[in-house]
């Protein structure tokens, strides 16, 4: 008998709901099936509920007392991803959380101790450290066929003006928290996770039409580890 498709409630539908979780989502209609939506814009709310042919909830919270939902994808504003996380993991649901993952250690301590006590799955969403030629740099870097590394450089630099909710401090939007996870994921990953790295950043705000930076530069190091430099232009 065919394994039965988890039953997936998408918390919001704008670039990363919709154009990342759904679009991914139905590609793989045999593991996974979207039976939920949730967004505060309701002509959007509706018109992707019926493309997608799936309920359509008004709030997070109707959503997350649907009994059919089984996994929670959280794609909503940077700074309710760890409430809404930790909503849908005391309402019995599993959780793919987008990133920031959350703002505040505080924040990632409740969601994992609110999975470990609802013995449910807690995912960041950090699909890029499964890109093709990340993995081959890490790959080479780890063989030691390159001898000892001892700097990386990172450079994501866009040079674009963005003017969507995501320049807002109020929403918790700027490089670091809307790009920024992934070159830190990448940095984290080839520096070496066993012990705690000195951390230097620094941040600015250029031609960002919010409040919010929009260049980001950070340096990890460590004594037997390689100093990585990370510099990010959104």
């Amino acid at each position: 008998m065919a394994d039965t498709p988890i039953k997936v409630g998408i918390l919001g539908l704008g670039r990363s709901g919709w154009g990342i979780h759904w679009r991914m989502i139905k590609t793989i209609s045999d593991r996974f099936q979207v039976v939920a939506v949730t967004d505060e814009i309701p002509e959007r709310l509706s018109e992707s509920a019926k493309e997608i042919g799936c309920k359509a909830y008004p709030d997070v919270e109707s959503l997350l007392a649907d009994p059919e939902v089984e996994m929670a994808v959280v794609s909503t504003f940077n700074h309710f991803h760890a409430p809404h996380a930790r909503l849908a993991l005391q309402a019995g649901k599993h959780v793919l959380c987008e990133k920031p993952f959350g703002l505040t250690v505080a924040d990632v301590d409740g969601m994992i101790a609110d999975a470990e006590s609802a013995g449910k799955v807690l995912a960041p969403f950090q699909q890029r450290r499964y890109e093709k030629d990340f993995q081959k740099v890490s790959e080479i870097i780890a063989s030691g066929v390159i001898g000892e590394v001892v700097h990386i450089r990172i450079c994501w630099q866009g040079f674009k003006r963005r003017w969507d909710w995501q320049t807002s401090r109020q929403r918790a939007g700027g490089a670091l928290n809307n790009n920024g996870p992934h070159p830190l994921d990448h940095a984290v990953s080839l520096f070496g996770e066993d012990v705690m790295p000195d951390v230097w950043a620094q941040g600015k705000r250029y031609l960002c039409s919010g409040d919010a930076e929009d260049h980001l530069k950070f340096i990890l190091s460590g004594e037997g580890h390689p100093t990585v430099e990370v510099e990010l232009t959104d």
